[in-house]
């Protein structure tokens, strides 16, 4: 048994073992709640993301735009935990064993594609699903093959990243940069306005 598969583990106090999935608004309030208040009653609580920073979504249009510094939005997982009286579990969820009351992680590679962590499970007693939810493209055609979602940290960064590269090209090659914005919602109205 692993050193995680021995953290899902039955805790030495007793109390229930609580894994959070998903480090959103929600989840991450959970978990940092649960952390701080912790009572005999709750004998872990462990928060699983397969990022390793939040950002409220609101303020994604500013990272996708580079009006603000990423570094300056996010709070991280680890720090949050250690302030809270929570563990973080890296990691994205893969499955779920509910009869063995185990959450499974698929294992986490590098952008190489080696493998860092292998897959595992955590235990748990308490269960809670917090995954949130993603950019919706309505069935518009194109959409899926041709635009960058933002609806996270990372996607939000790599369209950052993306705009850049071309902005660049355009510079250099006297093109004109087109950036078409599918959504009216609060994200696209404010990227627009940026």
């Amino acid at each position: 048994m692993g050193k995680e598969q021995e953290a899902g583990s039955a805790t030495a106090s007793g109390g229930a073992r609580i894994v959070v999935v998903g480090g959103g608004v929600a989840g991450l309030e959970i978990a940092t709640a649960l952390g701080k208040g912790r009572t005999g009653a709750i004998g872990s609580v462990t928060l699983v993301d397969s990022d390793s920073a939040h950002v409220w979504k609101p303020m994604l249009h500013t990272i996708a735009a580079g009006t603000r510094d990423l570094a300056q939005q996010q709070t991280t997982y680890l720090a949050q935990a250690s302030d809270a009286s929570f563990a973080y579990q890296p990691g994205e969820m893969c499955g779920l064993d509910r009869e063995a009351r185990e959450v499974l992680l698929a294992p986490i590679e590098a952008p190489d594609g080696r493998e860092i962590v292998p897959g595992r499970r955590i235990a748990y007693d308490r269960l809670v699903i917090a995954v949130g939810s993603g950019a919706n493209d309505f069935g518009t055609p194109g959409v899926d093959e041709h635009c960058f979602m933002i609806d996270s940290r990372r996607k939000a960064d790599a369209f950052n990243s993306e705009i850049r590269l071309r902005m660049v090209r355009c510079m250099t090659s006297g093109e004109q940069l087109r950036v078409a914005i599918v959504g009216g919602g609060a994200t696209g109205v404010e990227l627009a306005t940026r």
